[in-house]
């Protein structure tokens, strides 16, 4: 079953993101913008919207097959710049995880399904609590070397700019390490 959802809106991921800095006393900027498509074009949104030029973090969904178990999603946050390096990923994944066994990007169905119907340019660098069916959350060293990241609010149309530190705190990833071109 297909989940249908107008991702120029707030979503219930939204919702739950600014209810978790809420609730976690964390200080963030809400940025209310015209629809972006890009990590470009969100960047340029943000600075408009007062954010100043920040780095985005960009979360990419992906299926990933284990010898023993049945296949997981796992989600990877890296600098909006940056982009995933697969064969430094395969390594890395083969090393920390001795089930491992394949991956792929998650397709765009299978987004929807894990995140109640939000579609690639909307996921927001979160695993749980705020998406129970992701399994792992990574974040590349990279993003470390930035004071402040921005990433879109679950929709087109909305950002959350926060500092780092306090990200990586209610994020809770699984582990950093370099997997980033």
């Amino acid at each position: 079953m297909t989940i249908t959802v107008d991702l120029t809106q707030p979503t219930q991921a939204t919702d739950k993101i600014i209810a978790l800095f809420q609730n976690s006393d964390i200080d963030y900027k809400h940025i209310h913008h015209d629809e972006c498509r890009t990590s470009e074009e969100s960047q340029k949104a943000r600075a408009e919207g007062g954010a100043g030029i920040v780095i985005g973090a960009k979360a990419i969904l992906m299926k990933i097959d284990l010898k023993q178990t049945e296949s997981q999603f796992w989600l990877f946050v890296l600098a909006g710049d940056k982009s995933i390096d697969s064969k430094s990923l395969k390594k890395s994944l083969k090393q920390k995880f001795s089930d491992f066994k394949k991956f792929r990007f998650s397709t765009a169905e299978e987004m929807a399904e894990v995140t109640n119907g939000l579609q690639p340019g909307t996921m927001p660098p979160f695993g749980k609590p705020i998406f129970a069916d992701i399994a792992h959350l990574f974040i590349d060293r990279s993003l470390l070397n930035h004071d402040v990241v921005g990433f879109n609010a679950a929709c087109l149309t909305q950002s959350l700019v926060i500092p780092t530190k306090d990200y990586i705190k209610v994020a809770h990833p699984t582990d950093f390490f370099d997997f980033c071109a």
